[in-house]
């Protein structure tokens, strides 16, 4: 993708700058602009997410509703599925369908909506651009220092050259290998799973509906597979943990043999769309700001992806913290605000991160009775409304 026009040159100060370009850092932009705060959007890379690499695929009840206000929840779900339960198969048969339970929830989107990450990102980059704004590709940060007055950011553009970017506030959007928490020295406390999960997005030859995501219970655990939102396409996820498969035929023979043990062996990959190969992190931040200096998503807190939670979480981040920087950056408030920032999204963090690790290591337990008890309570869950209810709120939000 080309590089889009620039703002204004390199050393006009903004009120904000947003490093990094996915769906968290992208949903800031707008939130300002909306709020009517200048910013500025940077990111090292040279486009959105490839919309053949679906990555983060769900969007949340809590985050549907946040993109209302940014005025872009009707594309999305003009594009995305709507997902609203899963069946469970072990052996050669189907145990039970589970149905989330939104009564309750207060939500005009009782659903998880199925969407690749790259259209959500280029759904937010057309927003951007009709609220005024626009992303700089192939700038990437090198450091930064403040005062108590700005920060200065040093920025390397898609030239080779360097600039100074100064801006009232700066917010690291900057994913999983933050340069910006990098920069602010903050510890990133936590630990890596052992388990190396697979993925794979294809199209595949087999009699199950599009409209449901379905489970497969094993032996060994549980594999996903959950529908795309061009109803042809799967994400497979082999979360068993076993495997030291890497390379694409590695992962598809995974596959294979996966599918080959269900209750649909004739199931064919005819086409493979993409896969993946990754360990997993649990991981948070001390604090979530220093000085005039923000982190937010994947730059402040990392874990399972088990319930989806990820992408969503870091996108509510950014909304809290959107208007908060409005209301100082207009003399509404003065930055004592900011510091609730911290006080409200770190402990949702870490409660994430405990709620994920909680469900990631049921979906890779070793012992043999243990997952034998597992696999019966979830063989059984459908009929239990309050917990249905309690899991529909808990990846809900």
């Amino acid at each position: 993708m080309a590089k889009l026009q620039a703002l204004d040159g390199f050393d006009d100060e903004v009120q904000v700058l947003v490093v990094g370009a996915g769906p968290v850092g992208l949903t800031l932009a707008c939130e300002l602009l909306r709020h009517g705060v200048k910013c500025r959007v940077l990111d090292a890379g040279n486009g959105p997410t490839p919309i053949a690499e679906s990555r983060a695929l769900g969007i949340q009840a809590r985050s549907l509703e946040v993109f209302d206000d940014v005025g872009i929840s009707g594309e999305l779900t003009s594009r995305g599925h709507p997902l609203t339960s899963i069946d469970l198969y072990a052996g050669q048969r189907r145990l039970t369908r589970f149905d989330f339970a939104f009564d309750g929830l207060g939500t005009c989107y009782p659903y998880l909506l199925i969407l690749s990450q790259g259209e959500t990102e280029r759904v937010l980059v057309e927003r951007l651009r009709a609220l005024g704004g626009c992303v700089e590709w192939n700038c990437r940060l090198q450091e930064l220092r403040q005062d108590e007055h700005r920060v200065t950011a040093v920025v390397q553009s898609e030239d080779g050259a360097t600039h100074e970017c100064p801006a009232s506030y700066l917010v690291g959007c900057d994913g999983a290998h933050s340069q910006v928490r990098h920069c602010l020295s903050l510890a990133f406390e936590g630990a890596a799973y052992e388990e190396l999960f697979l993925l794979a997005d294809v199209e595949i030859d087999w009699p199950l509906s599009p409209k449901q995501a379905h489970i497969l219970i094993t032996a060994d655990g549980l594999a996903p597979a959950i529908p795309l939102a061009d109803g042809k396409g799967w994400r497979l996820i082999d979360a068993r943990g076993v495997s030291d498969a890497r390379e694409e035929e590695q992962i598809l023979e995974r596959f294979r043999r996966l599918l080959a043990e269900s209750p649909f062996p004739q199931a064919t990959i005819r086409r493979v769309i993409w896969t993946s190969a990754f360990r997993i992190h649990r991981r948070v931040v001390d604090r979530m700001h220093v000085g005039r200096c923000f982190v937010a998503g994947d730059a402040a807190h990392l874990h399972s992806p088990v319930g989806g939670q990820g992408m969503n979480t870091g996108i509510q981040d950014t909304y809290n913290l959107a208007w908060k920087l409005a209301h100082v950056v207009h003399g509404f408030a003065d930055e004592r605000l900011l510091q609730s920032y911290d006080d409200e999204r770190l402990p949702v963090a870490k409660a994430v991160i405990r709620n994920t690790d909680r469900a990631t290591r049921m979906v890779t337990l070793r012992s043999r009775p243990l997952r034998a008890l597992r696999n019966l309570v979830a063989s059984n869950i459908a009929g239990w409304v309050p917990l249905r209810r309690r899991i529909t709120r808990g990846i809900s939000q």
